[in-house]
């Protein structure tokens, strides 16, 4: 190597020890937040026997479950018909409330359940909502209707 090329890769490979850190530093302060940990909703196997609601969008389909005709809404069945483009995606249930529940997490493809927990007399289900906290926006909104 000629001196003046040794001149330079000394030089480049110091700006490069300096910048790579302070980069690495910038980058774990730009991930911003935390991300909610969807392991508070339970992924159920086995469907309810009653639908009590429902809704759809171009790639997804909901059933609201319960065990009677009468009883409230105690599981969310998601069938994703398409495969999802994000990394992390979280189903939240939007109230009439103004409300949200956080109930787990969304992977692949196919039919995923969620359990519910108890829901306020006169608070109803309004819509689901999928949410990518990465990007920090809704992938999806699906409004539900009684069926």
């Amino acid at each position: 190597m000629v001196p003046q090329l040794r001149i330079w890769h000394y030089r480049i490979w110091l700006a490069l020890a300096m910048a790579l850190p302070a980069l690495m530093v910038a980058a774990i302060f730009a991930l911003g937040g935390e991300i909610p940990d969807a392991a508070a909703g339970k992924t159920s196997l086995a469907a309810l026997p009653t639908v009590i609601a429902g809704g759809q969008s171009a790639s997804n389909s909901v059933l609201l479950r319960s065990e009677s005709d009468k009883g409230p809404a105690q599981q969310l069945e998601i069938k994703v018909h398409q495969a999802l483009k994000n990394p992390e995606v979280l189903v939240y249930l939007d109230f009439s409330s103004n409300t949200s529940q956080l109930l787990g997490r969304l992977t692949t493809m196919g039919v995923h359940r969620f359990d519910i927990q108890a829901e306020i007399p006169g608070n109803e289900i309004r819509s689901i909502r999928l949410f990518d906290p990465i990007k920090n926006k809704v992938i999806d909104l699906i409004p539900i209707k009684k069926q």
